[in-house]
Order: structure tokens, then C-alpha cells, then sequence
């Protein structure tokens, strides 16, 4: 099967800078009708810095001022040159939206697939232009500003953004955890010589890798749906290069993160540890639907001392067992990134996965069977926990699919591996 030809043309939807383009595809050959062939591409890349995409958000602007020492006046200036810089991305955000919009109405009058083919790269290849000319003048401005001693810092500055921009867009998990960020955030300040020296070593080899990653994509160009036919050769040989890459930079988060956490205080090691693995896999080790309602129900007012109890024994165990279930999810997370069926590749603003094969929780595979484990232990516990509750608490509960964490859903998953957004499943 060499070549995969759509079934239907594109189908467009939009939400602010982030745009899923779905294209539906099935496989070339009708022996393979039962495959799973799905294509998901999300623009506009993850968060980076408290903003979507690649814009540099209020708390990138705080890091760069605390690695460059700002004073308070400087401080304002950036403030005031941030702005700026945010006015002109907003308007080449609303700009390509509008010709996001414009390409979709006309593809939904003619369903002629070149539309979208031709006029959303090129509303995306301008919005990348306009946003990365704004992006050199505010830094530009920004160095005018500082002193010749805050100067000797600014490649960590640099440095810093090209882990909000590359390593945001990594496609295997571990691939885009930013070890510099968990220790400022657990050990903020730290004057630990070995721990300095642990953070610089590892800022210096990830930023090479990310050097090599950026090579590869810009090697690689833009990818873009075209109506007819996509060319299985180039997906597969795209995803292999992308995943070459990735794991050059996953190795390098594996090899530092072990260096780091010895470098900490033996107190701040285990909360470490947690938030790589957090980082890693954020759909599996996430507060749960079921944490946020057991901890619901401990908050009750009117619980009497033996339901109390009850649920107080029943958070203890789903906190102990559910671990067991969250790393065979993990592992099988890391298999299934590993299967020549799943393809993957991106440039940090758009990212492409394509999966083949029976999908969804009902599949064969230690993926679905990980998640479903998990899944019917968490149904388990919740009806442990509404059997200790009356029938009027078990109406105060966070109903299932309640905004809980930040960004937790009840949705599960139906495409490759931790995929975002909307992933077409086709069965025929």
C-alpha cells in the first residue's frame, strides 16, 4: 500500500489559533478496508509560555527577566515593548483566521479540496512571516536596553526560547519536558553550585539537539494536504527522520534528569522525579476524574465519621494501585510510538499524525488494552465511591467531563497514541 487516496476532501474547523485540519483518508487498497487510517494535523502548536503557539506569553517574559537580572524600569520597558509585539501578533492572527474562514466557506460552496490546499499554507506561511519579524524586532529592542554584564546572558535567553518553540513540538513522549522549568519551579533561587552546573550541562547539550532537530525540519519543508493522494513513501520517511531526531532530544531529557535529581536537595528528589514523569505523560499521570471526586466528596460538610473513613481508605488505595495501572499505560505508550504504522512529524506550529491499524479501545494492541485497564479501574472506584455517598451527595460531585486540571477531559482517546485534538477513526 503505497499511496493513500482521500475518501473525502478536507474538513476545517478553527478555535482561536489552534486549528485541527482533518483530512479523511482510506487505504488505496479495498483488502485493507479494515484498517484504521486516520490523519490529524492541529496549527497553531501547544502552549508555549502561558499563550498558545509560538507566541511569547507574560511568563517567558518573566524568565527572561529573572535570567537577565532586569531592574524595575527595565522591567517596565520590556512590559511596554511586550505589548507591542502582542498587538502585531494578534493581528496576524485574526488575519490568517480570516482567511482560514474565507478558504473554508469557499470549499464548503464547491468541495473543491485545492482550495484549502492552496490558501491554508499560504494564510499560515504569511502569519509565520509577520509573527517571526515581530518576534527578532521585540528581541531586537529588548538588547538595547540592557547592560553589557545582562548582555553576557543573552544566549540563555535565546536558549530558553528555543525550548518554548522546538522542544514544545516534540512528538514522543518525554521529548518535550523542559527540565529547566521543574527546577525553578521546585527549587527556585537554589545557590547549589552542582545543581547550577547540572542545569547549565544540560541547557548546552539540549540546545544542540535542538539545533539538529530545527536542521531537519527546515530540511524537510513544509508539509501540506494535497487533493488526490497522499504519498505514503514521504509520510513514513518524514516520521522517520522526525523520530530520529526526537529521540535524540528525549536521550538528552533522559540522561540530564537523572544528573539533575542527584544534584538536588534529597528532599525535592521525589517531587522531581513526578513532574518529568507528569511531563512525560501527561494524559496518564494527570489528576483523574476520580481524584477530583473523591477529594469533592472529602470537602462534603455533612459526612459522618464513618463515610469519612470510608473515603479517606478509598483516596489511600486508588492513590496506591493506580500507579500500576499509569506506568503499563506509560510503557505501552513508548511501544506503541514505536510502531512503523504510527507516523508522526511536525515543525513545532503544525504537527501530522497518521495511524493505521484496528484502533480504538476495543483493539488488540497493549495501548488500547493499558487504557481500557485503567479506565475500568477508575469506573470501579467511582462506583466504591457513589456506594458510600447518598443518593443528594452523589448529585454534588463534579459531573464526568467537568473542566477538573487544566486541560483534564473525559474524553478518551481515538487516535495515535497521546494525540491532540480531533482524530477521524474510519471503519468500513
Amino acid at each position: 500500500m503505497g499511496v493513500l487516496n482521500y475518501r473525502r476532501a478536507f474538513r476545517l474547523a478553527t478555535v482561536g489559533l489552534v486549528a485541527p485540519v482533518l483530512a479523511v483518508v482510506c487505504p488505496a487498497d479495498p483488502a485493507s478496508a479494515r484498517q484504521r487510517v486516520a490523519v490529524n494535523t492541529t496549527m497553531g502548536g501547544p502552549m508555549v509560555g502561558g499563550s498558545s503557539g509560538n507566541q511569547i506569553g507574560s511568563r517567558s517574559i518573566q524568565k527572561y527577566g529573572a535570567i537577565l537580572g532586569l531592574t524595575d524600569d527595565q522591567s517596565q520597558t520590556v512590559k511596554s515593548l511586550h505589548e507591542g509585539y502582542l498587538a502585531t501578533y494578534r493581528a496576524a492572527s485574526g488575519s490568517m483566521q480570516r482567511e482560514i474562514d474565507e478558504a473554508r466557506q469557499a470549499f464548503e460552496e464547491t468541495e473543491d479540496g485545492s482550495v484549502l490546499a492552496e490558501k491554508i499554507p499560504e494564510a499560515r506561511a504569511r502569519f509565520k512571516q509577520r509573527t517571526a519579524l515581530a518576534e527578532r524586532e521585540f528581541f531586537s529592542d529588548v538588547r538595547l536596553i540592557l547592560t553589557q554584564e545582562q548582555m553576557s546572558q543573552w544566549e540563555r535567553v535565546e536558549r530558553a526560547r528555543r525550548r518554548e518553540t522546538i522542544l514544545r513540538g516534540g512528538m514522543l513522549s518525554g521529548e518535550s519536558v523542559d527540565l529547566v522549568e521543574i527546577v525553578d519551579e521546585l527549587a527556585p533561587g537554589s545557590e547549589s553550585e552542582e545543581l547550577q552546573q547540572a542545569v547549565a550541562r544540560y541547557e548546552m547539550d539540549m540546545d544542540r539537539s535542538l539545533l539538529a532537530k530545527q536542521s531537519v525540519i527546515d530540511k524537510q519543508g513544509e508539509f501540506a494536504f494535497r487533493p488526490g493522494a497522499l504519498d505514503l513513501a514521504d509520510l513514513q520517511k518524514r516520521s522517520a527522520e522526525t523520530r530520529e531526531a526526537g529521540l535524540r532530544v528525549k536521550g538528552v531529557n533522559q540522561d540530564h534528569a537523572r544528573r539533575i535529581e542527584q544534584a538536588l536537595p534529597e528532599d525535592v528528589r521525589p517531587a522531581f522525579a513526578a513532574a518529568v514523569k507528569r511531563r512525560s505523560f501527561p494524559r496518564v499521570y494527570r489528576p483523574s476524574q476520580v481524584t477530583r471526586a473523591i477529594d469533592s466528596a472529602l470537602a462534603f460538610k455533612d459526612l459522618d465519621a464513618g463515610q469519612r473513613s470510608t473515603l479517606q481508605s478509598l483516596k489511600e488505595a486508588y492513590e496506591r494501585d493506580v500507579s500500576s495501572y499509569n506506568d503499563s499505560w506509560a510503557s505501552a505508550i513508548e511501544k506503541d510510538e514505536q510502531d512503523p504504522n504510527n507516523l508522526a512529524f511536525g515543525d513545532g506550529g503544525m504537527q501530522v499524525k497518521v495511524a493505521m491499524g484496528s484502533g480504538g479501545d476495543d483493539a488488540d494492541t497493549p495501548l488500547a488494552k493499558a487504557r481500557k485497564a485503567r479506565r475500568e479501574f477508575d469506573e470501579a472506584t467511582r462506583q466504591r465511591l457513589n456506594a458510600a455517598l447518598t443518593p443528594e451527595q452523589r448529585e454534588r460531585l463534579p459531573k464526568p467531563g467537568q473542566s477538573g486540571a487544566p486541560g483534564e477531559s473525559e474524553d478518551e482517546e481515538v487516535g495515535v497514541g497521546e494525540s491532540s485534538g480531533a482524530t477521524v477513526i474510519i471503519r468500513r
